[in-house]
């Protein structure tokens, strides 16, 4: 027995020895202690690390997002509201200028108009406007040539003519809007040309007051030359105030008769 142990010690002491290294624990006298893991180990570390480096990016990137979107909402919910814009107000379309274009009767014919076209009617049509220059000449001369008395003649001839289309042409104006006869006159100013007007007739003339009469009364049988309108004015006024009922009352009976004739000619038209 004993020799059968003997024999078995130093196997065992073999297999187990008294001191034993640590595989991943070495140290030399004058290092630390370095701790070696296996491979494996190492590796499947890095890539717990590897991953949690990724999502901690992403959760932070996540986060940064998250506070810009939360941010910009606040900038937007903080910024004031626009005001709605006003709507400007449509510009008013100008009236339309209704006077332009409008063709006005003329006065009728002066006495060489007349000549002249009774001198055009005997020749042939002018074809060209050289040649009607030139006729125009021709009858300029044949109308100096004609002696006085034939010249009255035809002024007298025209006179119905001018008549007739004077009163054609007050009747046009008459018919015209104050707004456009003013339109008129205003663009005749700027031309130079005279303005249009037209004379109201008697019966439609509305019939002055006492004062009026006396003053035409007072021109009329005094000597008012040298005196302008305002003196005369004055004179009559100071005349009129002085006067007494009785002296006032032929003036006064004359305008009275003379509106109630006016009225009667012109009623009113009732209002609906």
């Amino acid at each position: 027995m004993l020799s059968v142990l003997r024999l078995r010690l130093p196997l065992r002491a073999a297999a187990r020895p008294l001191f034993q290294i640590h595989p991943i624990q070495t140290r030399g006298l004058l290092t630390s202690v370095v701790v070696r893991e296996p491979a494996k180990k190492v590796e499947a570390k890095a890539t717990k690390a590897k991953t949690a480096t990724k999502a901690k990016a992403k959760t932070t990137t996540k986060a940064k997002a998250t506070t810009k979107t939360k941010a910009k909402a606040t900038t937007k919910a903080k910024a004031k509201p626009k005001k709605a814009a006003e709507k400007k107000p449509k510009k008013k379309e100008a009236p339309k200028d209704i006077s332009r274009g409008l063709k006005i009767p003329g006065q009728g014919p002066t006495p060489f108009t007349h000549f002249f076209k009774q001198y055009c009617a005997a020749l042939p049509k002018a074809t060209d406007p050289t040649e009607f220059v030139q006729r125009a000449k021709d009858a300029g001369a044949a109308w100096r040539d004609l002696p006085q008395a034939e010249k009255e003649r035809i002024a007298q001839d025209v006179l119905p003519l001018r008549a007739a289309a004077r009163e054609a042409r007050e009747e046009f104006l008459r018919g015209l809007e104050p707004g456009v006869l003013f339109a008129l006159n205003k663009r005749r100013v700027l031309k130079g040309k005279t303005r249009l007007h037209y004379t109201t007739p008697e019966a439609d003339r509305r019939p002055t007051n006492s004062f009026v009469r006396f003053t035409l009364n007072y021109r009329a049988t005094n000597d008012v030359s040298g005196k302008t309108p305002v003196e005369i004015a004055k004179t009559t006024g100071e005349l009129w105030r002085g006067m007494s009922e009785a002296e006032k009352a032929p003036f006064v009976a004359a305008a009275q008769a003379a509106r109630a004739e006016y009225d009667a000619a012109h009623p009113k038209e009732e209002s609906a």
